[in-house]
């Protein structure tokens, strides 16, 4: 949560430019630059028991619709959760920055087995023997 405020707070210079009619129309009053709401993705990060029984990750359609500087913050958000789970790896490896990169990388030498075995899922060029390797 205190990562949401965060984030929600780097973004705020952002909102002030919107007009009055905007922002009554977003109770959090954070929107992407094609109108899709920033608090889409930050609420697909929120994990609750369905989203954990089905395996359901981050809402990924609504990263890609988040503007450059609004998706450098969620690969912050993302890099600042430990250990990373299966589904914050997921979307780094999507949005697919060099920050990104390099967290699903460092992923792979993590001391868990089970941040070791997802990030080895969605690492670069992650053939069968460099899976093996870091496993």
């Amino acid at each position: 949560m205190a990562n949401r405020l965060r984030l929600a707070l780097t973004l705020q210079p952002r909102v002030a430019k919107l007009s009055d009619s905007q922002r009554a129309s977003d109770d959090n009053n954070r929107y992407s630059s094609d109108g899709v709401t920033l608090k889409q993705s930050l609420d697909s990060m929120e994990i609750d028991y369905e989203k954990w029984h089905d395996g359901i990750g981050y809402d990924i359609s609504a990263i890609d619709k988040l503007t450059p500087e609004e998706r450098e913050s969620v690969v912050k958000l993302l890099i600042s959760k430990q250990p990373p789970t299966w589904r914050d790896l997921e979307a780094l490896s999507h949005i697919n920055t060099p920050a990104a990169r390099q967290a699903v990388k460092a992923a792979l030498k993590h001391p868990s087995i089970e941040v070791r075995i997802a990030a080895s899922r969605y690492a670069e060029n992650g053939d069968d023997n460099d899976r093996e390797l870091h496993l």
